[in-house]
């Protein structure tokens, strides 16, 4: 909405311009003090933030893994809930600096023998268990290029 001041003046022929009471006036169309104008729309404020994720799980179920979380650019709708944006609506806010990634430490692996489990022979971890006597022949046959730590 545009405002302006409407008054009633007089002007002479030396360019002089008088205010007058409005009743001078009253026989003429009087502008209206308002009008609409339309520049251009507004763009949607978003509320565009960079949010941390929580922790996700250790990547390993027993021994030393790693955790990791990420850094997503996304807005917070009127229900409350985060929608995610593309990085790139987020590029004038400030990116948080943190840690992306931590050591996670769960209790020791169980130990087996090379005997109970044939893949142990190659001295590695398999799923979530971890193999002693690495030396060990198994089945009477020593396990090829392996270096225990």
């Amino acid at each position: 909405m545009m405002k302006r001041a409407v008054a009633c003046v007089s002007s002479d022929s030396s360019s002089y311009t008088r205010v007058l009471p409005d009743a001078s006036c009253a026989a003429l169309p009087k502008p209206s003090s308002q009008e609409t104008c339309m520049i251009k729309r507004c763009h949607k404020q978003r509320k565009a933030q960079w949010f941390v994720s929580t922790w996700q799980t250790c990547s390993v179920s027993c021994g030393k893994g790693l955790q990791l979380r990420v850094v997503k650019c996304a807005e917070k709708d009127v229900a409350g809930k985060y929608r995610e944006l593309s990085p790139k609506k987020c590029q004038n806010v400030p990116k948080p600096s943190t840690e992306l990634q931590r050591t996670c430490v769960l209790p020791d692996c169980p130990v087996l023998s090379p005997h109970s489990r044939p893949d142990c022979a190659r001295c590695r971890v398999v799923e979530g268990f971890r193999c002693a006597q690495c030396s060990v022949l198994f089945m009477g046959v020593p396990p090829l290029g392996v270096s225990c730590r």
